[in-house]
């Protein structure tokens, strides 16, 4: 509606966040909404090719490690190996030796919003309809589109992990050492939703192993801009995630 500054305004609607009103029929029909009017795919030539990738690379790559940066200053935390909920995790240098890095720039190029999860996300009941907040403003300097797995990653980041039950302090976390503790609640719907996800995925041919990489460096990202415990949940989270899928691989 207008803006100023850094801040924006949008006309008030009246709906419901999904957190609030999730299942699985709701799930199923946002993302046929999303296929239809957000992820409209952009074709590029070999120029805008090399700028998407490198804009995937600044993205990633390079502003993962300025937030780390960040996180190791904020919390004087050490990049070490840690045993986290018993499982031996190496130092986040290590890990990210181990990423394929040229498969993560690889992306889609679609029309994106940047921050999707389901608190962005508003349920209009009388329209069936969805209506999306809190957009970002660009993708890695791109502002016409940005990477479609970026979406698809956030998206799933929020069913793992339920910011509504993060903002009512439904987590645990312990560190003596260099072991690391836990845990979470995860509501049944939200198990429900992923399990519709991961299935619409497979079936539009997108990469579930990508998307959960991304998602633990979108938890890594995260970690600095919070407050502790939060912050240190967020980081060794994103360290279990990411160890995860290079294991499996």
């Amino acid at each position: 509606e207008k803006h100023k500054n850094k801040f924006y305004s949008y006309i008030k609607v009246e709906g419901n966040v999904l957190y609030d009103v999730i299942n699985e029929s709701l799930v199923a029909k946002f993302l046929i909404w999303c296929e239809k009017n957000l992820w409209i795919k952009h074709k590029l030539n070999n120029s805008t090719k090399i700028n998407f990738n490198k804009a995937c690379e600044v993205f990633y790559q390079k502003k993962t490690n300025e937030r780390l940066k960040k996180f190791y200053d904020k919390t004087g935390l050490d990049d070490d190996d840690h045993l986290i909920n018993g499982v031996e995790v190496p130092s986040q240098e290590k890990l990210f030796r181990l990423i394929d890095w040229n498969s993560i720039m690889d992306g889609i190029p679609s029309g994106f919003h940047g921050d999707l999860q389901f608190d962005n996300v508003l349920y209009i009941n009388k329209l069936d309809d969805f209506i999306l907040l809190d957009w970002r403003q660009d993708f890695g300097g791109i502002k016409e589109y940005g990477d479609l797995y970026y979406d698809l990653s956030k998206l799933y980041g929020g069913m793992i992990l339920s910011y509504k039950n993060i903002k009512e302090n439904k987590f645990s976390y312990d560190m003596s050492g260099d072991k690391i503790f836990y845990t979470y609640d995860m509501n049944s719907n939200l198990i429900e939703a992923k399990d519709i996800f991961e299935k619409f995925i497979i079936e539009n041919g997108y990469d579930l192993n990508k998307i959960k990489l991304i998602t633990g460096l979108i938890y890594l990202n995260m970690a600095p801009l919070h407050h502790d415990p939060f912050d240190h949940l967020l980081y060794f989270l994103g360290k279990r995630f990411i160890h995860k899928q290079i294991d499996l691989n």
